[in-house]
């Protein structure tokens, strides 16, 4: 439901009444009726009878008793009668009920629930619908709510544009997200590794107990320092800064509901709290720190010395592109939307872990045979991590991905009246791809699919015991795994998420071993899940303790 354009309209059509009323009645009457005060009394009575007309048909009227889509099934235990389940928003995982929804409701691969002021969302459950709202990506485009709210930090790039526009940047970066310009990074990765781990061996070594392990410490904070390159200065305006920008508060979801309505961003953006004003510094620190690098490597180009394979450097050597305010964008897209996935992917990673020793065993084992120490100045080569070299690795972190998803749901808006799976979709409808559900479909994944099971993306040899990687992970369709998604805005950062968060992975839990600070959270369900962000993470963070395991 689009509020803004209404809202307006309605606000238009109110002053032109009010004038009609004030002029007619002065004509009528061959003197002035009425005074100022009147005037703009008339005009808020007249405004609020438009507003209470409208706000009944679309509220009450229209999506109960007139929409196209009222027939399709949908929830309706604990659903309010005029704000559907806008209070599940702001309690805990919002996203997993739809997932929970799509298992619950009998349904023919498509099911409709009411969200803010009972606007309607369809999420399409079935591959066929989901994969052509995906491939249509000019029918169905990123929701204008999203670049207003995430566009203060990241920009307008490959993320939030829509159009020719994402077509024209997506052109641009996609050779430098290659598996071969990925692989030149593996140098940038493992330095990352190697300075996390030495992070955790100074903590382990300062706050051990008797037992050898550390003072917890909570992953995502460690997390967000290795995928933003700056474990050497943990405490800096930048990284605090930046991750509160991605964990907003309640107040912050509250307000940005208000862009539903005709509230100008910039108005919101000026209202003094703190994560308007963390947003702010974050983003002006981002700013600096990305045009700095630009300037610098621009330098080196012109000098014939810029030899780095980033992908900044890519840009502006390879693709020839010469503007500093796109690279900016560029570089401030890859820092909020790659450091958000990294982050999310290794704590959930790290978590699964902790509730499972026997797979750090496993995979610190084939770490110490596949890679050097991280205390030798040595590198391992940029096959070191990939599926035949470290196949358990691969399948520990394909399952993580798989069962939580950084990116727990794609919204999408219908441009015009349109069909999906031979179901009508209205313009403006809201449509869900809920990748967290999807992705725990047992028709997409078997019985088994709301198991985490690492053993479903590998075999192995009953004579020689050889492991062997399955990309497949058993999937029913080629297109079960929706972590990164498909068609034309699929993640083109996939390759590079998955190689650091490999390298990270590998490093640390060859050298440590893991526990769970609060032993109630071996038990999943007691982990309470933030659903109010960009991302699903652990709402209160995940604490952990550290043991230096000898001999690596």
């Amino acid at each position: 439901m689009d509020f803004a354009t209404p809202l307006r309209r309605l606000t238009a059509s109110s002053v032109a009444i009010t004038f009609a009323s004030y002029y007619l009645c002065e004509s009528a009457s061959r003197g002035p009726v009425f005074t100022e005060v009147k005037f703009y009394v008339s005009l808020y009575v007249i405004w609020m009878l438009h507003f209470s007309a409208w706000a009944l048909y679309r509220i009450i009227i229209y999506p109960k008793l007139l929409s196209p889509l009222r027939h399709l099934p949908e929830p309706t235990a604990d659903r309010s009668w005029w704000n559907g389940y806008m209070h599940r928003t702001f309690s805990g995982m919002n996203v997993a009920e739809s997932a929970q929804w799509q298992s619950e409701i009998k349904h023919d691969g498509v099911f409709r629930y009411l969200g803010i002021l009972n606007s309607e969302r369809l999420v399409f459950t079935s591959v066929e619908g989901v994969v052509e709202v995906l491939q249509r990506a000019n029918d169905f485009v990123q929701p204008q709510l999203l670049a207003k709210i995430a566009g203060r930090i990241l920009g307008p790039g490959l993320v939030l544009v829509n159009g020719e526009e994402h077509k024209r940047q997506r052109r641009l970066l996609l050779p430098s997200f290659s598996t071969r310009q990925i692989r030149d990074l593996y140098p940038v990765f493992w330095s990352k590794a190697v300075e996390t781990t030495a992070k955790f061996t100074t903590l382990v070594q300062q706050t051990a107990s008797e037992k050898g392990f550390s003072t917890p410490f909570e992953i995502d904070y460690h997390a967000g320092h290795a995928a933003l390159d700056s474990i050497k200065s943990p405490d800096s305006d930048l990284v605090r800064n930046y991750r509160r920008t991605f964990n907003p508060t309640r107040l912050w979801q509250a307000m940005a509901v208000l862009l539903k309505f005709a509230i100008p961003a910039g108005i919101l953006d000026r209202i003094p709290i703190r994560q308007n004003k963390d947003v702010d510094t974050a983003r002006q620190l981002l700013r600096d720190a990305c045009a700095a690098s630009v300037r610098e490597k621009k330098a080196l180009q012109a000098k014939g010395e810029l030899t780095t394979h980033d992908i900044i450097s890519a840009l502006i050597r390879d693709r020839k592109v010469v503007e500093d305010e796109e690279l900016v964008t560029h570089m401030m897209v890859m820092l909020g939307a790659g450091h958000e996935t990294v982050v999310v992917g290794l704590t959930w990673t790290l978590y699964e872990l902790c509730r499972r020793p026997e797979w750090q065993k496993a995979l610190r084992a084939e770490a110490r045979a596949k890679l050097p120490s991280p205390d030798t100045n040595s590198e391992p080569s940029a096959y070191s991590t990939e599926v035949d070299s470290m196949p358990l690795l691969n399948a520990f972190i394909s399952e993580s991905l798989r069962y939580w998803p950084p990116i727990p749901q794609v919204l999408k808006n219908a441009t015009d009246d349109t069909t999906v799976a031979g179901v009508f979709v209205p313009a403006t409808t809201k449509v869900v791809v809920s990748i967290y559900g999807f992705n725990r479909d047992p028709r997409n994944w078997g019985p088994d699919a709301a198991e985490f099971r690492p053993e479903r993306w590998y075999s192995r040899d009953e004579t020689t015991g050889a492991v062997r990687f399955d990309a497949t992970g058993g999937a029913l369709s080629k297109y079960s795994l929706m972590s990164f998604i498909h068609g034309p805005r699929d993640c083109i950062g996939r390759v590079f998420a998955r190689h650091e968060m490999l390298c990270v992975l590998a490093c640390c839990v060859g050298r440590f071993e893991f526990i769970l600070s609060d032993e109630s959270q071996l038990d999943e369900k007691k982990v309470a899940v933030s659903g109010g962000g960009f991302s699903s993470k652990p709402l209160h963070g995940i604490e952990v303790k550290a043991r230096q395991v000898p001999g690596w």
